[in-house]
């Protein structure tokens, strides 16, 4: 009996639960992300570096609920970070909005993605997909992408 019992707990320690030890926090991302810049289609100069668009006046929706959406401006590179929170997978769309309120200009730029689960033994990662910017010409530099509008 005392060697099915110890049997059983060493089965337990070795094949049951995983030792939390075994997974360090290694700062894995909770959110998938990618970056924009927009460039200007006929100079190709960036578009906030010129002052047709202010970074202070960006705004990005989700188009299934309008719901704002997290991101953050760099401004020495004049990139957006866009943050996804949703973590479903297929067909998800945002509208960023470019907004100039002293020229009054207003650009909707619509962007298509799908977000990849990836299950890791100690945590789940997600990556943004099949990024489409349907009405603009675009460039992809390893989900950098470079918008010319």
């Amino acid at each position: 009996m005392k060697k099915i019992v110890l049997f059983c707990l060493l089965l337990f320690q070795f094949a049951g639960c995983e030792n939390i030890e075994d997974c360090p926090d290694v700062g894995i991302p909770p959110y998938a992300r990618f970056y924009v810049q927009f460039l200007d289609v006929n100079t190709q100069e960036d578009v906030f570096e010129s002052g047709r668009f202010l970074s202070e006046e960006i705004e990005i929706l989700k188009n299934n609920s309008n719901q704002e959406v997290s991101f953050h401006f760099f401004t020495e590179q004049n990139h957006l970070e866009i943050i996804v929170d949703d973590t479903s997978t297929d067909g998800q769309a945002y509208t960023i909005l470019l907004k100039n309120s002293q020229s009054g200009e207003i650009k909707e730029i619509v962007v298509y993605f799908d977000v990849k689960t990836v299950e890791k033994r100690c945590y789940t990662n997600y990556y943004v997909e099949n990024v489409d910017f349907p009405n603009y010409q675009y460039e992809n530099e390893s989900y950098s992408f470079k918008v010319k509008i």
